[in-house]
């Protein structure tokens, strides 16, 4: 079953004031909660809306023009490629992350212990010195969409190890007989870009067979 917050434990889980959460559920930010009793009930759909929302304000979008993004049904995975596509990558890298919420982290390791310490190892989340836990915007809306499927932490997780043990075996390859100057931003970009498209496109072609 899909985590629920209430308003006080969803204001906690995102860093928003509860009148921050109330406002964005005005302006159709946010779906409403289920309602039980007089208790209004938040899940994983909720936080991923916020996180977005979030990152959209951060970055000077006005509430208004986020509203109408999100009336025109695009997904949450839609509007992080569309935010990560707007933001300057350093190094491979964006400068701005999406915060995991500690309870996912938590349930996580709980599941699988050492799986954070691995996939940051792996570079596929990073962790500052508090010990928050930050991923790239587009992964962590589809983990935000997995989860709503009853896909675990712990899977995902795993799922995440391997993609990351492929990236090791991938770089491997390219600095063993590298094709071009990797010394280069923009060659290192496409590099990644070539492997992520052609991983998308192989892993949908087994995945239907």
């Amino acid at each position: 079953m899909s985590r629920e917050y209430t308003i006080e434990e969803l204001a906690e889980a995102t860093g928003l004031s509860e009148r921050t959460l109330r406002l964005y559920r005005t302006r159709g930010l946010v779906d409403a909660p289920v309602v039980r009793g007089r208790v209004g009930y938040y899940d994983q759909r909720h936080m991923a809306q916020l996180r977005m929302v979030k990152a959209l304000v951060d970055h000077g979008f006005p509430l208004a023009v986020i509203a109408s993004l999100t009336s025109h049904d695009l997904v949450q995975v839609q509007l992080a490629r569309l935010l990560r596509s707007m933001l300057t990558p350093t190094e491979g890298h964006l400068e701005t992350k999406v915060t995991l919420d500690p309870r996912m982290v938590a349930s996580m390791d709980r599941q699988r212990p050492g799986l954070t310490d691995e996939l940051v190892r792996l570079g596929v989340l990073d962790q500052h010195g508090d010990g928050s836990v930050h991923g790239d915007p587009v992964l962590m809306a589809v983990v935000n969409a997995l989860y709503t499927h009853q896909v675990t932490a712990a899977r995902m997780g795993e799922l995440g190890v391997h993609a990351g043990q492929l990236a090791e075996q991938y770089a491997a390859a390219l600095t063993s007989q590298p094709p071009a100057d990797l010394e280069n931003g923009e060659v290192r970009r496409l590099l990644v870009e070539l492997a992520t498209s052609a991983f998308r496109e192989a892993l949908s072609h087994e995945l239907r067979r």
